[in-house]
């Protein structure tokens, strides 16, 4: 049986980030489920769509907040804050990941089990990565 699950599309802001499934790069768009394969289809324009086929364990949804440099954070990213002016200063690297207990976007710091932080700040930070790279 063929199911189909879409998530809808928004060409501001993708939903959805996906590792490609040959790992050369990523696909940034709507979340398509079909005959038990993954898709990100993007919006190409007013009528046009492709989809890219991407590896299901690299699916990270859209915080719909951005780094400091004005780029979408997505679940699975890695962020770095620097506590200095310059990033040759000490730093503190978390990744980005979903609590479904509280149902909210949190930051947990590399090297540590607990959620240390929510992305109130996220701004201030600068993505230096995935997880699935």
């Amino acid at each position: 049986m063929n199911t189909l699950m879409w998530m809808p599309l928004s060409t501001e802001h993708p939903e959805w980030k996906g590792r490609l499934k040959d790992g050369c790069g990523w696909a940034y768009g709507a979340l398509v489920k079909e005959a038990g394969k993954v898709f990100i289809e993007q919006k190409l324009g007013p009528y046009q769509t492709k989809r890219y086929e991407v590896l299901e364990h690299s699916l990270g949804r859209n915080t719909y907040k951005q780094d400091k440099h004005g780029d979408d954070v997505f679940e699975g990213d890695i962020v770095v804050y620097y506590l200095g002016d310059r990033r040759t200063d000490e730093c503190r690297v978390y990744t980005v990941v979903w609590d479904a207990e509280h149902e909210v976007f949190k930051l947990r710091r590399i090297g540590t089990p607990s959620l240390e932080e929510t992305l109130f700040a996220i701004s201030l930070y600068e993505i230096n990565g995935n997880i699935h790279k």
